[in-house]
């Protein structure tokens, strides 16, 4: 049976692998594909997981080998918590898929799990950082990603990048809570660095785009905390 070759690169432990695929079919690989499925909607998770990393290893079909990944993140995810290999799993998806759609949306839950399962500040920077390279992005991502960003660099004491990233998101045209969020943020920054009267200030503008009794009442109190 002929078959057409593909090349997929792996990143593992920092390294990238190439291997070389073949076939567009594999009969085998289809049926050990469906039976996963089958036992993972029965929630039989380990032997799922054990017939899905069977596809994934074994496979010559590139397109199997990509959905099992998704599944092997989505059961190292949701299911048993093990937040390394669902980065792995992730990593795999951003290397190797054919849609840029899906390999952003993948980096975007490697950043999210190392910002916010792993505490790994300074991957979750180089992650945000990536992201923040593309230009299709919508200014709602920018404005999240652009947030994460500086939460991580804070989480960091990397207080001067922080605030140099901060500036976009003081835009007339970004929403207000984005402004809002961003100047309390900057406010977190200067009190950290005890520069408790530009705190204060950030606090008051952040008061100016405050939405409700509840954001206006937070703000208050951080500014009464800094006197």
């Amino acid at each position: 049976m002929r078959t057409m070759k593909t090349i997929r690169r792996w990143i593992i432990s920092g390294g990238i692998i190439a291997f070389s695929l073949g076939g567009c079919f594999d009969s085998s690989s289809e049926k050990s594909f469906a039976r996963a499925s089958k036992l993972l909607a029965a929630n039989e998770i380990q032997s799922a997981e054990e017939e899905f990393e069977t596809v994934f290893k074994q496979s010559s079909d590139k397109r199997l080998v990509l959905a099992s990944a998704q599944k092997l993140y989505e059961i190292a995810y949701f299911k048993t918590k093990n937040y390394r290999k669902a980065i792995r799993y992730l990593e795999i998806i951003i290397a190797n898929s054919e849609s840029f759609a899906d390999s952003l949306e993948a980096l975007k839950k490697k950043a999210e799990i190392e910002q916010k399962n792993l505490l790994q500040y300074e991957a979750a920077i180089a992650s945000y950082s990536r992201l923040l390279s593309h230009s299709s992005l919508t200014m709602a991502e920018e404005n999240e990603f652009r947030l994460n960003l500086v939460k991580s660099l804070f989480a960091i004491n990397k207080f001067e990048q922080a605030r140099t990233e901060l500036t976009p998101l003081f835009e007339e045209q970004r929403p207000s809570e984005v402004r809002r969020a961003a100047k309390t943020l900057e406010a977190s920054i200067h009190q950290s660095e005890g520069a408790v009267d530009r705190a204060i200030a950030s606090y008051q503008s952040a008061l100016e785009y405050a939405d409700s009794d509840s954001e206006k009442q937070d703000i208050l109190i951080n500014i009464a905390m800094c006197y």
